[in-house]
């Protein structure tokens, strides 16, 4: 669940919910301490399985089953799919993710987007979407000179800093900071740990020992320190918190500063690790943004005032959106059916990559591919001459600094094992990529082989001249002279030794920390039976609430004053009103099952429903009687009207006119029909039977009414009279000479 309905389900279910998903993703027991700490906030049992992977125990249909952070994430992504209403069964997305998500944990989120069947075009780090949302929508703003804008993301259970570079046509991101274990929360949680000791001490009794009283005093205090943001005093106030005790107490903001300055000194070392990982003095910062919703605590905001020497922070982005939309952009400037304009996003790899393989004595060889501040996406290679022996290479990182305690520093193992090679000369060329996720890989291994091959090149050499002719007497120039036949140059060829190179692709076997195939097979059916399970469950709701509703509605209708009494005989209503008690009854009784309830309604329906319809067809049959009269003296009238010579014949007026009789004649029957049976009682025709005769007599009427007129054929012309006509017409024909002469006479005359 998301939202505010999903912290109503945590309060009333809160040992079968699972909050902060993504903050347990692939975390092992050798995460204990991290474990820990997070465990301060759930309330759901954790256990580990064979492999060290953790797991969440939750009841389902009455039995305990345990799942995996990868498939509960998975769940809350086909919860999100569902919101887009989208008919595709797979979608596009960009994820966000904490900076400081190591390899292992982003390959979990990425198994997540498998399970729930989402094709993750790229993991994008949250600052570095808060920075693309920022940038990208002030292009115009920028120019060439680059602006250097600190962000400052405090949100409720993680804090991370951010020193991004803008020019008009790229962001760079020059460092980032983090806190996993930094946000509002920590400020909730220190004040429930002393409140909760001073209820135990007063009352005997602990409220941080009792999960519901627990996560009531957190959502309690979150409210405090909230209003203490705007407010310089609040107070908190729970009744029968625990055994019947209440809680009171008045808090300053004063007092609450005091009380959180331990987190407030992480904070400020957060902020000044990432100026001093960009390398920038303060007075290089053009601006603080600050994003996050425990950044309106005021303290925070003095601090990060304080520490980037600024008069005054900004808060020009959405503070709720900004990563949404960040993630959204980048998912259109990868997608081709999208137009964006072109913005680069220049990011460094924050831990040092190490690549190791072995040599011939068994040891082990290492060197640095990826250094810190390595900008990602990348490739680099690694060539070995003459390596044709099978070859174990290692992906770890160079050291555990940044990363949380129990994260393993190998992140993937290959055995790459090279074909026989064909030529003397021969080595082994490994390419290695950090990509768009920053997640490291082996990405292919090749065989590179050189040989020599000959080549004949033509040499071309003159052709030999012909011998010189003597002209015969008579003979002139160009005439019964034979022309001498054009030789071909002769070609020699010289043969040269070129250099080649064949590459062969080499398959390999590898090991890293996601889950394989078949694992993810067996999490997509747990995941299809359970919501198989939800669906059914969501159905019988929906029914339970149709029948409720059923049963409401028919029993007011069939009230002394309601408008279904008439249609049913009097000792059929009272059994029927029993029947609608008895089902209301049935309803709230946990025994039943959706197929008996599927039942009871039938059988209400099988009375209800021809009572609805008696009640709709004395409604509507005067109104439609009416209108399919109206329609039968429209055609009669017309009819009666077509004059003797139209081109609408007899027999069709007259069936036109016998269509209206007729149909007049069944209403007469119908009325006097109706009139005397019993509300009670059904019809012989229905509404439907009305419709279906006015619309035939419509179309008969329609039909013969709007029958176009024949075309008139034109008179035939005399033969004779067409010949003249022909002669008339025809302008290339000759005048007579007296109409010439004549022309001639009249024109001397003007003279």
């Amino acid at each position: 669940m998301i939202g505010d309905s999903a912290v109503a389900q945590m309060r009333g279910n809160f040992k079968n919910t699972i909050p902060y998903i993504n903050r347990f993703v692939g975390l092992t027991s050798d995460c204990q301490e991290q474990i820990d700490e997070e465990g301060k906030y759930i309330s759901n049992k954790i256990t580990f399985g064979k492999d060290k992977k953790l797991n969440f125990t939750i009841a389902n249909k009455g039995e305990m089953l345990e799942l995996v952070p990868e498939q509960l994430y998975s769940a809350y992504l086909k919860k999100l799919k569902k919101l887009f209403a989208t008919e595709e069964d797979k979608v596009d997305v960009v994820l966000s993710v904490p900076p400081y998500f190591s390899t292992i944990e982003r390959l979990a989120l990425l198994d997540a987007c498998k399970v729930a069947n989402v094709n993750c075009l790229r993991l994008i780090n949250e600052n570095t979407a808060i920075a693309l949302c920022y940038g990208f929508f002030r292009r115009k703003e920028f120019s060439e000179k680059a602006k250097n804008i600190a962000f400052l993301d405090m949100g409720h259970g993680k804090t991370t800093c951010t020193i991004a570079s803008f020019t008009d046509k790229k962001v760079t991101i020059l460092s980032h900071a983090s806190n996993r274990n930094l946000g509002g929360r920590n400020f909730d949680y220190l004040l429930c740990d002393i409140i909760g000791g001073e209820f135990n001490k007063k009352f005997g009794c602990d409220p941080r020992k009792a999960p519901k009283a627990r996560l009531r005093m957190l959502d309690q205090i979150e409210k405090i320190r909230k209003m203490l943001s705007a407010n310089s005093e609040a107070v908190l106030n729970i009744e029968c918190l625990l055994e019947d005790e209440d809680l009171h107490q008045a808090y300053t903001r004063e007092e609450f500063e005091k009380l959180i300055d331990p987190n407030i000194q992480e904070l400020k070392k957060v902020m000044i690790e990432a100026l001093e990982k960009s390398k920038l003095k303060t007075s290089a910062i053009d601006c603080i943004e600050l994003v996050g919703e425990a950044t309106r605590t005021p303290i925070v905001k003095r601090l990060a005032e304080e520490v980037f020497e600024k008069e005054k922070h900004q808060r020009t982005i959405n503070s709720s959106e900004c990563v949404a939309r960040g993630c959204s952009l980048m998912a259109a400037m990868i997608l081709p059916q999208y137009h964006v304009p072109p913005f680069e996003i220049k990011e460094s790899n924050p831990h040092p990559i190490n690549v190791s393989w072995s040599v011939s004595d068994g040891k082990m060889k290492s060197q640095t591919l990826f250094p810190a501040g390595n900008n990602f996406p990348s490739v680099k290679s690694l060539t070995f001459d003459g390596r044709s022996e099978p070859m174990d290479v290692g992906i770890a990182y160079t050291s555990k600094d940044e990363i949380i305690e129990g994260i393993p520093q190998l992140l993937a193992r290959y055995k790459i094992e090279p074909p026989k090679p064909k030529e003397e000369k021969f080595g082994l060329k490994l390419r290695v990529q950090l990509d768009q996720n920053c997640i490291p890989a082996l990405d292919t291994a090749e065989q590179i082989e050189e040989y020599i091959e000959i080549k004949k090149i033509p040499i071309k050499q003159d052709a030999p001249k012909a011998a010189k002719t003597e002209k015969k007497e008579g003979e002139g120039e160009g005439e019964g002279a034979k022309k001498e036949d054009k030789k071909e140059p002769e070609y020699q060829y010289e043969e040269k030794e070129v250099k080649k190179t064949r590459s062969t692709q080499i398959h390999f076997k590898y090991e890293h920390h996601g889950y394989g195939a078949q694992q993810i097979e067996d999490f997509i059916k747990v995941e299809a039976e359970m919501t198989k399970q939800d669906n059914v469950i969501l159905e019988y709701k929906v029914l339970k609430n149709n029948v409720e509703t059923y049963v409401y509605d028919m029993r007011a209708a069939l009230d002394t004053v309601g408008n279904y009494k008439e249609f049913i005989l009097d000792a059929d209503r009272e059994t029927f009103l029993s029947s609608l008690n008895a089902t209301e009854e049935f309803i709230y009784d946990d025994d039943h099952t959706p197929d008996t309830l599927h039942q009871r309604f039938d059988e209400l329906k099988k009375i209800g429903e021809p009572i609805k319809a008696r009640a709709k067809f004395h409604e509507f049959f005067p109104l439609r009687m009416s209108d399919f009269e109206n329609h039968i003296n429209n055609f009669f009238s017309q009819a009666a009207n077509i004059p003797e010579d139209s081109h609408i014949t007899k027999e069709e007026v007259t069936e036109l006119m016998k269509a209206c009789e007729d149909n007049k004649n069944w209403i007469a029957t119908c009325t006097e029909n109706i009139s005397t049976l019993p509300k009670h009682e059904d019809p012989a025709f229905d509404l439907a039977e009305i419709e279906h005769k006015k619309n035939a007599l419509i179309d008969l009427g329609t039909k013969i009414l709007t029958k176009p007129e024949p075309k008139k054929e034109e008179p035939k012309k005399e033969e004779g009279a067409e010949k003249k006509d022909d002669k008339k017409g025809d302008a290339s024909a000759p005048a007579p000479e007296d109409a010439k002469e004549g022309e001639d006479a009249k024109m001397d005359d003007a003279n």
